[in-house]
């Protein structure tokens, strides 16, 4: 039986997560697929490669009646881990280590108004995009299902 309090630190471990948590609710693909609104190929992409979208993430959670929680690291030390939105990580993130949000963009390649959007809420970045984000910041993203 899998360990649901295992981290998944890993984007690609993200896809045995699923398959864990869907298997431990007694659930076919097609059922997760409709209780999520979603393809059944999705839930199987999903389950193969990892999510590669926050979205995605979020409505399989829901589907399996289940929360995402979002924790960070700092340089991989253990430590006290941090909940809460992605938005508001990355904020806290992205303060902790004093940076702005210009040169955290300046960073990561990405435009101020995109972090600012992420951090808000008003934008969902993909989840390759997220890590990014934080990796700038010197964070590492771990998530699991409650």
């Amino acid at each position: 039986m899998p360990n649901p309090q295992k981290h998944y630190r890993a984007p690609e471990q993200l896809g045995k997560l699923v398959h864990d948590e869907r298997i431990r609710a007694g659930l076919v693909k097609y059922k997760l697929a409709a209780r999520c609104g979603m393809k059944r190929r999705i839930i199987g992409e999903v389950e193969r490669t990892g999510p590669n979208c926050l979205g995605t993430l979020q409505r399989i959670a829901e589907g399996l009646g289940k929360q995402v929680v979002w924790e960070v690291t700092r340089d991989w030390k253990r430590g006290p881990w941090v909940p809460g939105t992605p938005g508001e990580l990355l904020k806290t993130c992205r303060r902790a280590t004093g940076t702005s949000q210009v040169e955290l963009a300046e960073a990561a390649g990405v435009s101020q108004p995109m972090i600012a959007g992420c951090e808000s809420g008003a934008a969902v970045p993909s989840l390759e995009s997220y890590v990014e984000l934080l990796t700038a910041c010197r964070y590492h993203l771990s998530l699991r299902f409650e």
